[in-house]
């Protein structure tokens, strides 16, 4: 039982790591929440490859459930790209809306309450996602993969300690 705990705290330093280093925004988590969303044939790899990377190896993945696990990702990608483009657009809206200076509140608010029922779309993909992939995983799969999402949420800065505001105020 030492080694394999061993190697999941040894795959999460790995982590921490090249998160640390990695695209976005510090104690965010990868597009869509979900590990090894990203865009496929993106130059360097998506921004979740090392988390595919990473859970292949610390779950010992096999061939099969690897290739089930691209499909289950591939499918989640093609659901939250969309959504995630309209978030964008409805972000900037609100935005652009603020920063005129004579918003009206009405129309912010109707922003907000569109980006929130998007948001909750991509959590619901998202969290179909994470289920198809537990049902591919073995009993001791699925117990190594819950060890290793509480280590991660341990390592997350709490808020207000991830860094400056993405947008300056």
């Amino acid at each position: 039982m030492k080694k394999p705990i061993a190697a999941i705290f040894a795959a999460i330093a790995l982590a921490a790591s090249m998160a640390s280093a990695g695209p976005g925004f510090p104690g965010q988590p990868p597009p869509g929440g979900f590990p090894g969303i990203g865009p496929p044939g993106a130059p360097g790899g998506g921004p979740g490859d090392h988390m595919v990377e990473l859970l292949t190896r610390v779950l010992s993945l096999t061939e099969k459930q690897q290739s089930a696990w691209k499909q289950i990702r591939t499918q989640t990608e093609k659901t939250i790209d969309p959504l995630a483009t309209q978030l964008r657009g409805i972000h900037e809206s609100i935005r652009t809306k603020l920063e005129s200076g004579n918003a009206e509140p009405a129309d912010v608010g109707q922003l907000m309450i569109d980006a929130h029922s998007i948001e909750a779309q991509i959590r619901s993909a998202t969290d179909a996602g994470k289920e198809s992939f537990a049902a591919i995983l073995t009993e001791d799969q699925r117990a190594k993969l819950a060890l290793f999402e509480e280590i991660m949420e341990l390592m997350r800065p709490a808020p207000g300690l991830a860094g400056p505001p993405a947008h300056p105020r």
